[in-house]
């Protein structure tokens, strides 16, 4: 599944460490979409999903460091013009919004 807009390297380090990086674009969903399609059978001892992310008030500057304590998750609900539904309010099984114990 991956598209042509994916950039991926391999790099090798010695004769047993090899890693991959990966940019697959805009989304965890799609992400693992794409992970799941290019390395399924694959035995892999590591995977790291590093992402950067865009806030909706410009109140940080850019590389802040912050403390999540809860997320609300876009691919885990809809959007009815310019508000957001929960699974919840669309009477769906699940959770979208995850909170940092």
């Amino acid at each position: 599944m991956p598209s042509d807009t994916t950039f991926m390297d391999t790099y090798t380090h010695g004769a047993h460490m090899m890693w991959t990086c990966w940019i697959t674009g805009v989304g965890m969903v799609a992400t693992a979409a794409r992970a799941l399609a290019q390395w399924r059978g694959t035995v892999i001892d590591l995977a790291l999903n590093l992402g950067r992310v865009r806030q909706l008030r410009p109140v940080l500057r850019p590389g802040t460091v912050v403390h999540v304590l809860s997320d609300r998750l876009a691919e885990m609900g809809a959007e009815d013009g310019d508000r957001f539904m929960t699974l919840q309010e669309l009477e769906l099984p699940g959770e979208s919004e995850f909170v940092n114990a």
